[in-house]
């Protein structure tokens, strides 16, 4: 059935009746989308924004924690250096280089009582040195580059030393973390190349500018 209306004097058509309503609805909808459009770029533009400044933290923390680990572990060397390598500690390493060889338990026992002490002096230091790399204190790499060789020397020599006064003391715990550190830096070398000396290693090497 086809609906017509008479307005003005003409004749007005179910459709052309119509037509403005369709084109009302097709202009509602065409302005709804551009504004839904901009609202989900504004929001990405935003995450995106928000997800950068996450990331620039990260890096900037990351950046924040080396420095300080290195500030740390520069600080350690040099307080290291103050208070080991004293007049004290030269003259003990004095008396174990002048050790022989195969030095035995009485050979060690019947040194002079100042030239023995230092050697305790020295197996103290060693003591102390393990304590501090076990707690994360110091760097395992920073104590090998600097006492490496003189701890693993002083084992050589000493260790008889230690196993006797285990023995009279019945205290396996005696220089308990000297051996520990003695065991950690042979296991580190396990598997890699002899190491060259430093003047052979870095030859090249350059200050920097």
């Amino acid at each position: 059935m086809q609906l017509t209306l008479v307005a003005l004097g003409g004749r007005i058509s179910d459709h052309e009746l119509l037509e403005p309503m369709k084109r009302w609805d097709v202009s509602e909808h065409s302005s709804a989308s551009p504004k839904r459009s901009s609202t989900v770029s504004a929001r990405l533009v935003i995450d995106t924004i928000s997800m950068i400044a996450i990331l620039a933290g990260i890096v900037y923390g990351a950046l924040e924690l080396r420095q300080f680990r290195q500030n740390k572990e520069r600080e350690a060397t040099f307080e290291l250096m103050r208070l080991i390598q004293t007049p004290e500690f030269s003259q003990a390493l004095t008396a174990l280089i002048q050790l022989p060889d195969a030095t035995t338990t009485e050979d060690l026992l019947a040194l002079p009582k100042p030239q023995l002490d230092q050697l305790y002096h020295l197996q103290s230091t060693w003591e102390s040195l393990g304590i501090l790399v076990y707690r994360g204190d110091v760097s395992l790499n920073l104590i090998d580059e600097f006492y490496g060789g003189p701890i693993l020397f002083s084992w050589r020599r000493l260790r008889p030393l230690v196993e006797y006064n285990r023995r009279i003391f019945q205290r396996e715990s005696l220089n308990e973390w000297f051996q520990w550190l003695v065991e950690r830096l042979e296991a580190s070398y396990e598997g890699k190349p002899e190491m060259q000396p430093a003047h052979e290693a870095y030859r090249d090497w350059e200050p920097r500018r």
